[in-house]
């Protein structure tokens, strides 16, 4: 009798080891052979009537080995295998093989080399987000590994990889920044460290797209309120953007259109917003595009704030 937190006991069963895909997997001695089995228990007390055969009883001798060191060694030769079929390319026949070699081999020496593989399998077909969680159990279980720090990169890299258009969900932009970041923090003599600051400006300024995209919006809507509040926070969380001068220029036009359409009350002080919003952008970029509308804004603005005076 086995529970899951031993490697070995009794003779009929050598070994059991449960896989990421939740598999447990047991190496059963059946007289004088070897059988890789599996069975559907996941916890719990384990015996070896508990498990079945790889692919059922029809191919119950594809898994049958003399000795228990041969079943090992059978996993050996499956590896080997795996990284020929992965050397060549071959992604699509290494992966099962390293799928499988992931639990058989978990605990052993080769079990770090074995889940570099099966990370990078997953990577080179694209399974981006499959990858990213292989390569942080690989940092996480090998802290001290021989890959660590690039598996470290690789688990940000490939969130990069599925940061989508600005105006789709930016979910993956904010996780690939949030484990950038972390790497830069982890390791910040890494070489790679330049690189992950270049994706992190790279996505940020497609965060900035989107902000600034929302905010005009606003000002296209002609809901000059909200469209001044979202171009001022997207100043804020995003300085320095490529759209900071437009986004400047755009709170002078929604300043203006806000104040003329204003209650008597408050049209006053939104003018006299406008004038401010008028000399900060004038001071900030003198050689501007936009400069001339600017200061054509400037100038209608003190004419309606000189009407008003003499009302």
């Amino acid at each position: 009798m086995n529970t899951l937190t031993e490697s070995k006991s009794f003779a009929e069963l050598e070994l059991i080891k449960k896989g990421p895909n939740g598999i447990v997997y047991g190496i059963i001695r059946e007289n004088r052979n070897y059988f890789i089995k599996t069975t559907e228990k996941t916890s719990g007390t384990f015996l070896a009537e508990d498990f079945n055969y790889v692919g059922g009883v029809k191919n119950k001798f594809d898994e049958r080995y003399n000795s228990y060191a041969e079943s090992i060694k059978h996993l050996n030769m499956k590896f080997d295998k795996a990284i020929a079929y992965y050397e060549k390319d071959d992604f699509n026949r290494a992966l099962p093989l390293l799928e499988e070699l992931s639990t058989a081999f978990r605990g052993s020496a080769k079990a770090e080399e074995v889940n570099y593989y099966y990370a990078y399998c997953h990577y080179s077909l694209g399974e981006h987000l499959m990858a990213s969680y292989l390569f942080d159990m690989y940092a996480q279980t090998f802290p001290n590994g021989r890959h660590t720090e690039e598996c470290q990169y690789m688990t940000a890299y490939c969130y990069y990889l599925e940061s989508p258009i600005y105006k789709l969900d930016s979910k993956n932009t904010y996780k690939a920044i949030n484990q950038l970041q972390l790497f830069t923090n982890l390791y910040p003599k890494s070489e790679r460290v330049k690189e992950c600051n270049n994706l992190i400006d790279e996505l940020r300024e497609k965060l900035a797209k989107k902000a600034f995209y929302n905010a005009k919006q606003y000002h296209i809507t002609e809901y000059h309120k909200s469209a001044i509040i979202t171009f001022k926070n997207v100043l804020i969380d995003f300085p320095g953007s490529k759209y900071e001068e437009e986004i400047y220029f755009l709170i002078i036009e929604s300043s203006f259109l806000l104040a003329k359409n204003s209650i008597r009350t408050k049209k006053q002080e939104r003018l006299e917003n406008t004038i401010d919003a008028c000399h900060e952008f004038t001071e900030k970029y003198p050689e501007s595009n936009f400069l001339k509308q600017a200061k054509n804004t400037e100038q209608k603005t003190l004419k309606l704030i000189e009407t008003l005076k003499q009302i």
